[in-house]
């Protein structure tokens, strides 16, 4: 045997024996984004100010190297289990109790980290502790960054007539049926029969309206088995592209077993998917919507994080997911709705007010913030996938929270009506309702961007294409710097071929895409699919200066 081959060898086992270390990284500093990229840390949770990462003990080297500012959370952590526990500051939690049976380690305002020596920690977080686990495996390659809202927001409020309609037929006495019903069942706590039979009453109701209906079974904490109700609306235009409404129906109290009535945490959200299924079941959309009731989100996220990460393996194309929880208690009136993304949902937040203001008239407060992990929603992000969490209050200021007091009457109906009103209003908007009558929504839209480079200045061109559409007598540009929000025509009369070039555009920013078809009379139909061009990193524009005679010679043909 070769002397290189046993240095290998023992290389190779040294590396495999190497201790892996819990580290929490600073996001303050500005390169630690692209370091953790470039040598594929493994993080395992984002939060507004920090990242928590499993890192090789030889790695933190490359931190030390770079500056970037870090701690040591736990050493050597092969095998152990950490959960993020929520400790708002209206109502802290025990802390000592925590302390007495394991470690306690406080990551930021709110947010604790809390893990064992040995054996399973979920087992002494008590039960109507909001907890999250860290995710199993890296989050890196998910982890988008946040679009820049447009420092110019031209927005012409269009009034849907159709979407106005949907959001009026939402009604107060379902929404109180639907609450009641789930309430009844005394305790929907995963792991309980109740539980089961309450998962039984949403696929039925489901059902009765005609949809197509599934269960997406699941195992989690390797013991314990539960079910993900799901319903859809398959879209016309874009089958393929996904919205999702959802909530979670499971309940906790601190007699989960016994009593979990669980009216506003969270049969309100599960209500509230139910009444917008009910309202849209009849009408016919552009994208598909899909309306999902996960289980076992008071155990830390399990049902969500199931079909997000069945979502991902198959690569499908969800656009946004509008998560409800806790949507119907009212400390005082008027109530606003709080809209809570992380930075790269924040359109999805932006799209909310815009629907409020056009179609509710509800106030909308929007918190920006990776930290606020404790709800379904989450489960998305870590996917990389855009999602919202609407609540009532954050902290939660409602006095019955995980408790056997939290019953329907408590909820505020007026307020709760209009919250499931701003739900199915940003979800119908993104949707598309189908105008009886007006052209078929364009399909196939791409975008092509082109670097067009002198000694003194860079720019972009965008050629856009797409399939010809037989109702068209010409189509609209519609470009943003946000996704989805904030839409202005850029073509001053209708394109008349199936191809136009966006000329002169700043390279380091991103620019999103969709068009319409303009028919007889001049009606206009619904947005395409949205096309995006991502910005141009520094390096990749220095490349391009290289060749600017061949991109300027390109230019030109």
């Amino acid at each position: 045997m070769s002397a290189t081959f046993i240095f290998a060898g023992l290389l190779f086992l040294f590396f495999l024996s190497q201790p892996i270390d819990l580290v929490k990284i600073s996001k303050k500093d500005f390169i630690a984004w692209e370091i953790l990229q470039a040598n594929r840390i493994n993080v395992v949770q984002e939060l507004q100010s920090c990242f928590i990462a499993r890192m090789e003990r030889d790695l933190l080297a490359i931190l030390d190297k770079n500056h970037i500012s870090y701690s040591l959370l736990d050493r050597d952590i092969k095998g152990r289990e950490y959960f993020l526990v929520y400790s708002p500051p209206l109502e802290p939690l025990d802390l000592e109790w925590l302390r007495q049976v394991g470690h306690v380690e406080a990551l930021e305002k709110e947010t604790l980290l809390f893990w064992t020596e040995e054996g399973d920690p979920s087992l002494l977080v008590p039960p109507e502790f909001k907890r999250k686990p860290l995710s199993s495996e890296s989050i890196l390659p998910y982890i988008q960054a946040p679009s820049e809202i447009p420092p110019e927001r031209i927005y012409e409020r269009k009034e849907n007539d159709l979407v106005k309609q949907i959001v009026s037929e939402v009604s107060a006495d379902r929404l109180r049926y639907l609450v009641q019903s789930l309430q009844d069942f005394v305790t929907r706590y995963t792991s309980t029969p109740n539980c089961e039979a309450s998962g039984d009453f949403i696929f039925n109701y489901f059902k009765s309206l005609g949809l197509e209906t599934s269960f997406q079974s699941f195992v989690f904490r390797d013991t314990y088995t539960s079910r993900n109700v799901i319903a859809e609306i398959r879209g016309r235009a874009y089958p393929e592209d996904v919205l999702i409404i959802c909530a979670h129906y499971d309940s906790v109290s601190n007699t989960p077993a016994i009593l979990a009535p669980g009216a506003d945490d969270n049969a309100s959200g599960t209500a509230a998917v139910l009444e917008a299924a009910n309202v849209l079941v009849n009408c016919p959309l552009d994208f598909t919507v899909r309306f999902i009731a996960f289980s076992a989100e008071e155990w830390g996220l399990y049902g969500s994080k199931a079909y997000a990460s069945l979502a991902k393996s198959k690569n499908e194309r969800i656009i946004g997911v509008i998560n409800m929880d806790m949507i119907a208690y009212a400390d005082s009136m008027p109530e606003d709705l709080e809209i809570i993304v992380n930075p790269a949902s924040e359109w999805l937040a932006e799209k909310t007010r815009l629907s409020s203001e056009t179609y509710v008239f509800l106030g909308i407060r929007k918190t920006v913030s990776s930290s606020f992990v404790y709800s379904d929603h989450s489960s998305f992000w870590e996917k990389g996938y855009h999602a919202l969490c609407g609540i009532e209050d954050n902290p939660v200021r409602n006095p019955y929270y995980h408790k056997i007091s939290d019953t329907v009457d408590t909820l505020n109906f007026e307020f709760y009506t209009a919250s499931t009103k701003v739900g199915l209003a940003i979800l119908a908007e993104l949707a598309q309702p189908i105008k009886v009558g007006y052209p078929r929504t364009p399909t196939g839209l791409t975008a092509k961007s082109t670097l067009l480079s002198s000694l003194f200045n860079t720019v972009k061109n965008v050629t856009l294409s797409w399939v010809p559409n037989p109702d068209a007598v010409g189509y609209d540009i519609y470009r943003t710097g946000m996704p989805h929000v904030y839409y202005k025509k850029i073509n001053s009369a209708p394109i008349m071929g199936v191809s136009f070039v966006d000329r002169n555009l700043k390279p380091e920013l991103s620019y999103f895409y969709a068009i319409t078809t303009v028919g007889g009379g001049g009606l206009e139909s619904n947005l395409s699919r949205e096309a995006v061009v991502l910005p141009n990193t520094p390096s990749s524009m220095a490349e391009e200066k290289g060749n600017s005679f061949l991109l300027l010679k390109v230019g030109k043909q």
